[in-house]
């Protein structure tokens, strides 16, 4: 099942993309005019949800490009490998492409200590880590050194 979820990866990489691409495929929410933003996206589950967070439904798989995040949400396959995310305080998280369409495995940054190893999300304009001390975190996520899935139960 890995080698067929792996595979569908790289189908929107590269030079193909564009905002307009990225605009006229993604499903499951809207787009929205944040000031002082831009155009974001907002996932519906995100406006319905408000414990709803990006990286919570999928798995992280290690692929010829890294640690790969794959998403069992519909939009997974932009807001995970594209773009940053942000959590304003008066929309909830937002999702913007920005404007270099980068394509990368996830946007996050990995941090160890002790028997932890975790992940914080990258956003918009700044990068926050959760401290290993305290597994349970709104912006990452903190497990001993094993990397299982991340699952819709946890």
């Amino acid at each position: 099942m890995l080698a067929f979820v792996v595979s569908a990866l790289p189908q929107a990489r590269g030079a193909d993309v564009t905002v307009d691409f990225i605009y006229d495929n993604l499903s499951g929410g809207n787009w929205i005019d944040v000031e002082g933003y831009g155009y974001g996206w907002q996932p519906d589950a995100a406006v319905s949800d408000p414990n709803w967070r990006p990286y919570s439904d999928g798995y992280w798989a290690y692929t010829d490009y890294g640690w790969t995040w794959i998403s069992y949400e519909d939009f997974g396959w932009a807001t995970y490998h594209y773009g940053r995310w942000a959590n304003l305080g008066d929309y909830g998280w937002v999702w913007f492409p920005g404007t270099d369409l980068d394509w990368g495995p996830a946007w996050v940054s990995w941090r160890t200590g002790g028997d932890y190893i975790g992940w914080g999300r990258n956003i918009t304009t700044f990068v926050m880590f959760a401290s290993s001390a305290n597994p349970s975190c709104e912006i990452g996520s903190f497990r001993q050194r094993r990397m299982s899935p991340i699952s819709r139960t946890q």
